[in-house]
């Protein structure tokens, strides 16, 4: 990602979470701290599709196994084991 006029380059995941940082106060502010917090367990664990990937190719591209996660994943939220 290119983040100023100067052309410097970033790594997305590492820009968005220090605006996440950065932004922290004003989320507080608006009473939605805690949902703008999991942001960065979307950075930790990866985009929904990077994890069904992930779960994918564990199991040998049996999409059973990636059905099992996301219904997983509705119930217990993002980040929920992988079984």
């Amino acid at each position: 990602m290119i983040t100023d006029e100067g052309g410097t380059q970033r790594l997305i995941r590492e820009h968005v979470s220090e605006l996440v940082d950065e932004l922290a106060p004003v989320a507080v502010d608006l009473d939605c701290a805690a949902e703008f917090a999991a942001v960065h367990e979307i950075l930790d664990a990866g985009a929904g599709y990077e994890r069904q990937l992930k779960i994918a190719d564990a199991a040998a591209g049996d999409l059973r196994e990636v059905v099992h996660h996301v219904i997983r994943e509705f119930r217990s939220g993002p980040g929920a084991p992988v079984v």
